[in-house]
C-alpha cells in the first residue's frame, strides 16, 4: 500500500503534552530565564522586529545563533516555536539525517518545556475553550517531528532510535486522534480536513512508522521482530490480505519450543490465514499477477493454513487446506506430500495413499516419499503388486 507522511498542519502555534524524550539531550540549549518566567512573547517593537528579522536571515550560522538567543530569552514563546519549526523544515530540505534528528529533538524538547509552563497550571485541561485546538495542533506537529526522526534514523541504521520514536510517534498519533475528536463542528476548519481525510492520514502516519520498523527487522533478519510489527500493523489494517498472508507465513516458520507459546502462535497464524482466505479473490483480481503467480499465492496461503493446523494437531482442517493447495497448484509435489502427511496422521489412508502417489509421480527422486508410499500401498492392498500402475494412474489424473 502507499504510505504517505502526515501532512504539515496549517497552524504552527501549538500546545502539547510532549513525552519529554529529548529533554535530557537538549535541555542545555533551552534555558529558562528566571527574570521573565512567564514571558511568552516579545513585548517591545524592537523585540518583535528581532523576531521578524529571523525570517529574512540567510546566514545559517547567524540564524541559529539568533534562535538560540530567543530560546534563552523567550522559552515559552509561540514565536520561538514557529522558528524552531522553520529551522526543522530547512534541515529537511537539506536532507542531512543527523541534522534532521537534532533539530526535531530540539523541537520536541521545546514543546515539552512550553507545556510545563503554559498549561501545567491548568487543573481541568478541558476547561479552556481553545485547549483541544492547541492540543491537536501540537500533537500533529509532534507526530511530524517523530516521523522525521524515524526516517532519518532509518537512513543512519540507528535501530534503537527508530524503535523509540516509533513508539512515541504512535502515541502522538493517538493524541492527535483524540484531540481531533474533541474539536467538534470546528474540526474541518481547524485541521483543514474532514474526518474521512483525517482518518486516512492518521492511518498512513501509523503505517509509515511501522513499515520503517519492519524494514529494519527484515534487513537484520529478525523474524520475530517482523512478526511483532506485522501483528501491530494488522491492528491498524486488519483486513489487508497481503499483510495477513505474509505475517501468517512467517509465523509457521517460527515454531517456539514451549508448547503453550507454540499453540498460541499457531492459532494466531491460522486466524490470519483464515481472514486472508476471505479476501483472497478480490486481492488477486486487483493484482497484476499472472495466472501462474496467482495460483502460487493461493497455494502458499492454504499451505500456511495447513501447516498451522498440523502444528495444532487439527488433521481435518489440515487435509482441507492442503486439498485446496493441491487444487491451486497440482504440479507442486510438496503440497501433495503435506496432504498425504495430514491424511496419514488422521489415519485416513484414502487421503494419504493417492497424495503420496502423486507426490512420488512428480518427484520420483525423493526416497522418503517412495518408502512411505510403499508402506501405505501394501497396508491397503496386502502386496506391492500393481503399485507402478497405481502411481501412473494417479499421475495421469493430474493432467500432466
Amino acid at each position: 500500500m502507499s504510505v504517505k507522511t502526515f501532512p504539515l498542519v496549517a497552524a504552527i502555534f501549538a500546545v502539547l503534552v510532549c513525552s519529554g524524550v529529548a529533554a535530557s539531550q537538549q535541555r542545555a540549549t533551552i534555558r529558562f530565564n528566571p527574570q521573565r518566567p512567564l514571558q511568552a512573547n516579545p513585548e517591545t517593537s524592537r523585540e518583535q522586529d528581532d523576531f521578524l528579522r529571523m525570517l529574512d536571515e540567510n546566514d545559517p550560522t547567524r540564524r541559529n545563533r539568533l534562535l538560540d538567543d530567543l530560546l534563552s530569552d523567550y522559552p515559552t514563546s509561540e514565536f520561538t516555536h514557529m522558528f524552531l519549526q522553520s529551522r526543522w523544515e530547512i534541515r529537511l530540505g537539506r536532507d542531512d539525517p543527523q541534522d534532521i534528528i537534532d533539530t526535531a529533538l530540539e523541537g520536541l524538547d521545546a514543546y515539552d518545556y512550553f507545556m510545563e509552563r503554559k498549561l501545567g497550571f491548568i487543573d481541568e485541561p478541558t476547561s479552556p475553550p481553545d485547549y483541544p485546538t492547541e492540543q491537536y495542533r501540537l500533537a500533529s506537529q509532534q507526530l511530524q517531528y517523530h516521523q522525521s526522526i524515524i526516517q532519518a534514523a532509518t537512513d543512519l541504521a540507528q535501530i534503537e532510535q527508530v524503535a523509540q520514536h516509533t513508539e512515541l510517534g504512535l502515541a502522538a498519533a493517538e493524541n492527535a486522534d483524540e484531540w481531533y475528536g474533541q474539536l467538534g463542528e470546528d474540526a474541518d476548519e481547524i485541521a483543514g480536513m474532514d474526518s474521512e481525510a483525517f482518518a486516512e492520514l492518521s492511518l498512513n502516519a501509523r503505517m509509515f512508522m511501522l513499515n520503517n520498523m519492519r524494514s529494519i527487522y527484515q534487513e537484520s533478519e529478525n523474524t520475530s521482530g517482523v512478526i511483532e510489527i506485522g501483528e501491530r500493523m494488522l491492528e491498524v489494517i486488519p483486513e489487508d490480505v497481503e499483510l495477513l498472508l505474509n505475517t501468517s507465513a512467517l509465523m509457521v516458520q517460527e515454531i517456539p519450543e514451549d508448547p503453550t507459546a507454540r499453540t498460541e502462535l499457531m492459532e494466531r497464524a491460522r486466524d490470519y490465514s483464515d481472514r486472508a482466505v476471505d479476501g483472497i479473490d478480490l486481492f488477486l483480481l486487483r493484482s497484476d499477477l499472472t495466472d501462474e503467480q496467482q495460483a502460487g499465492v493461493r497455494a502458499e496461503l492454504y499451505g500456511t493454513m495447513g501447516l498451522a493446523s498440523i502444528q495444532l494437531g487439527d488433521w481435518g482442517t489440515a487435509i482441507a487446506a492442503y486439498r485446496a493447495a493441491t487444487n491451486a497448484t497440482p504440479g507442486a509435489p510438496n503440497m501433495h506430500y503435506m496432504l498425504g502427511l495430514a491424511g496419514a496422521n488422521a489415519q485416513d489412508i484414502d487421503v494419504a495413499l493417492p497424495a503420496f502417489a502423486r507426490a512420488h509421480y512428480l518427484a520420483p527422486e525423493i526416497a522418503e516419499v517412495r518408502t512411505t508410499l510403499e508402506q501405505l500401498y501394501e497396508a491397503k492392498e496386502g502386496t506391492l503388486d500393481g503399485l507402478e500402475a497405481y502411481i501412473q494412474s494417479e499421475g495421469t489424473a493430474l493432467g500432466f
